[in-house]
């Protein structure tokens, strides 16, 4: 199609951008833009620290999602594609995983990925603050770097919060099938958690002047899980793969007590 671009391969898996991640880009790259010029470097530095580190957050990005797809290749689940969009990514599996235990590995993967990068970029001295909180000179990479780490660390713990359809929503998910066995209750429950647990952040966000992320979040959570907590949904059990990411599939019954969706 003529609004995505291949602009990859993990395997035997294509990684593919849509149209939408040009305009996300360009937003991000005004914050960093705005971030970049507290710091003692020149307009163009702030510039170029700007591009460099929005790209390399895109590449973290797809590393989250190639977590997703390794370890599902680990389950015997083939991926079909990474998808970059206007709110991150998704992995498109191609199969259902065989059980609760392997959906909420694979959920956990990807942030656990951000996190590894985090805690290997700050051990290895690239992304530290020290390299940056002198008022020295600094170097585009320096300050991108830095950004870049800060970065992952929140997008690991983000998508770790318990709220769906983030991966932290899923491993929920995951859990309270094992509890439940059934898979229908599971996600009104995680559901229900999750608009509590959207208010507590809701609550802590505005307190802290976060207004925008706030609305982001909320854009991104509450359509999910609002139907889902009141029960609206089809009764057919399911059981979330990778967030919303995952097109709709026909179920696949694993277990006599459980289905699972894609």
């Amino acid at each position: 199609m003529s609004n995505e671009i291949q602009i990859g391969r993990f395997r035997d898996t294509p990684i593919i951008a849509d149209s939408s991640v040009i305009v996300i880009g360009l937003i991000l790259v005004l914050f960093a833009y705005d971030s970049a010029e507290s710091y003692p470097i020149t307009k163009g530095q702030a510039l170029a620290t700007a591009v460099v580190s929005v790209l390399m957050m895109f590449g973290s990005i797809i590393l989250h999602e190639i977590g997703h797809v390794a370890v599902a290749r680990m389950w015997g689940v083939r991926s079909r594609e990474i998808r970059l969009h206007i709110l991150g990514g998704w992995a498109q599996l191609n199969s259902p995983p065989p059980n609760a235990i392997s959906n909420i590995a694979i959920s956990a993967a990807g942030p656990a990925m951000n996190i590894a990068l985090w805690f290997g970029l700050t051990t290895l001295g690239l992304g530290s603050y020290s390299n940056i909180s002198s008022d020295q000179q600094l170097n585009v990479l320096e300050l991108a770097l830095y950004f870049v780490t800060s970065w992952n660390l929140v997008i690991g713990i983000l998508n770790l919060l318990p709220m769906l359809p983030l991966d932290g929503g899923s491993v929920l998910e995951g859990l309270l099938s094992i509890v439940f066995r059934r898979a229908d209750f599971a996600e009104i429950w995680a559901a229900r958690i999750t608009i509590v647990v959207f208010g507590l952040v809701a609550a802590a966000s505005f307190s802290a002047g976060h207004i925008f992320t706030l609305f982001i979040i909320g854009m991104f959570v509450l359509p999910y899980a609002w139907p889902r907590a009141k029960g609206k949904i089809s009764r057919r059990p399911r059981m979330q793969l990778i967030s919303s990411k995952l097109k709709k599939a026909e179920p696949l019954k694993v277990v006599p007590e459980l289905e699972v969706w894609s």
